[in-house]
C-alpha cells in the first residue's frame, strides 16, 4: 500500500509537473499568435506604404515622361523661333541694304537733276 501510495504521489506530482509545462506551452502559443498577427498587420501596413509608393512613382514617371514631352516641343520651338528670328535679321539686313542703294540711287538722281544737265 505505501508502493502504492507513493506511486500515486509521484504520479500526481508527475501531473502537476506536466500542467505547469502544458501551461507555459499554452502561454507560449498565445503569445506566438499574437506576435503572428502583430506581424501580420505590420506587413499589411508595409505593404499598404509600398503600394502607395509604387502608384506615387508611376504617377512620377507619367508627369517626367509628360514634361519630356513638353520641354520636347518646346525646343522644336525654340528652334523655329531661332529659325524665324535669323530669318528677319537676314530680311532686314536685305531691306537696309536695298534702302541704302535706294538712297544712293537717289542720290545720284538728285544731283544729276539739280546740275541741269538733262535738258531744265
Amino acid at each position: 500500500m505505501e508502493f502504492m501510495l507513493e506511486q500515486q504521489a509521484k504520479f500526481q506530482e508527475n501531473l502537476v509537473q506536466h500542467d505547469e509545462r502544458l501551461a507555459k506551452a499554452e502561454r507560449l502559443l498565445i503569445r506566438g499568435a499574437e506576435m503572428l498577427a502583430i506581424h501580420r498587420e505590420a506587413n499589411k501596413e508595409t505593404d499598404q506604404r509600398i503600394t502607395a509608393l509604387v502608384l506615387a512613382q508611376q504617377g512620377n514617371d507619367q508627369r517626367l515622361a509628360a514634361n519630356e514631352q513638353r520641354l520636347a516641343a518646346n525646343e522644336q520651338r525654340m528652334e523655329g523661333n531661332e529659325r524665324l528670328t535669323q530669318e528677319l535679321r537676314d530680311s532686314t539686313l536685305a531691306t537696309q541694304q536695298g534702302l541704302r542703294e535706294m538712297q544712293a540711287s537717289l542720290k545720284i538722281f538728285l544731283d544729276s537733276m539739280s546740275k541741269g544737265g538733262n535738258g531744265h
